[in-house]
């Protein structure tokens, strides 16, 4: 499952790459959004093919800002080679498509639907705020030793 086919291709050479269909939808069973921001949403999914769950962060692009583009493109590369620590969420897909529209497949054509940037990643099971709660009620010298050794193996 690697469709990571951006590397080292020019934006224009991307637009023609888009996919005409949508992975997310096709792929995924979509089992609630976990967030929303600025540039997007993150959802937990399920594939549909393994069972296996993961989180889906979608982001909207627009064709007029280029840079912005490469930009994200650019870190999604970068994101996706920091694999293999047990310390850094595995970021296991990214790709591009057209806003779809299963009851109208023929919008996909259109230049007017947003452009959407997916990045499948592990699931975690338990959000920061909840680990630091978690944290939390551990007496001051377990709390200390527990954070020493989690910025110890994220430097490793």
């Amino acid at each position: 499952m690697d469709s990571f086919y951006f590397s080292g291709r020019s934006v224009l050479e991307l637009f023609h790459a888009l996919r005409v269909r949508s992975k997310f939808r096709e792929d995924f069973e979509l089992i609630n959004r976990l967030g929303r921001g600025n540039y997007g949403d993150v959802f937990a999914v399920c594939n549909k093919q393994t069972g296996y769950n993961y989180a889906a962060k979608r982001i909207s692009l627009t064709f007029d800002n280029v840079e912005e583009l490469r930009m994200t493109l650019n870190e999604s590369s970068i994101l996706k080679s920091l694999t293999g620590h047990p310390n850094i969420v595995h970021c296991h897909d990214a790709w591009l498509e057209m806003e779809y529209d299963p009851e109208h497949p023929e919008s996909d054509e259109d230049e007017q639907e947003p452009l959407k940037f997916y990045v499948l990643m592990d699931f975690c099971y338990q959000s920061l705020n909840q680990w630091i709660q978690e944290v939390r009620s551990k007496p001051d010298n377990v709390l200390v030793l527990s954070i020493l050794k989690q910025l110890a193996d994220g430097l490793q």
